[in-house]
């Protein structure tokens, strides 16, 4: 209602219809008031809700980037011994190459094993040609 309306009612005397149309609307704003009322406080609790949930997700996210870190310091530690094995494997390997190749360690050399000739008789039919000259 407007406030000239209110004027209206006011100046003029209440009849019976009047006041009850009257006291239907305060209920009717009454009625909406409370059900306005109520439907804040579900609002509320569904935020209160909504903060709760929010704090148990920030704590597993605090947790799970501390297990993250963990993680990632084990494998960071497992790559720096692995690269320090190679690294060490390579030196000894170059170290050996370079001892061998400036003969700082001797390589035996195996005496080589004189192979038998086998000479066979000439066969009937057959020329044999003699290499050396004759005088």
């Amino acid at each position: 209602m407007e406030e000239g309306e209110l004027r209206d009612l006011a100046s003029e005397p209440e009849t019976p219809s009047m006041l009850q149309h009257l006291t239907e609307e305060v209920n009717f704003v009454t009625e909406k008031m409370k059900s306005n009322m109520e439907k804040i406080i579900e609002r509320g609790e569904k935020t209160d809700n909504l903060l709760e949930r929010t704090r148990d997700v920030e704590q597993e996210t605090r947790c799970l980037r501390h297990s993250g870190r963990m993680v990632q310091r084990s494998f960071c530690w497992r790559n720096c011994k692995l690269m320090a094995l190679l690294v060490g494997v390579g030196i000894i390997i170059v170290l050996i190459i370079f001892l061998l190749v400036f003969k700082v360690i001797p390589i035996p050399v195996p005496n080589p094993v004189p192979v038998p000739s086998t000479v066979h008789p000439p066969g009937p039919g057959t020329t044999t040609v003699s290499s050396t000259p004759k005088l």
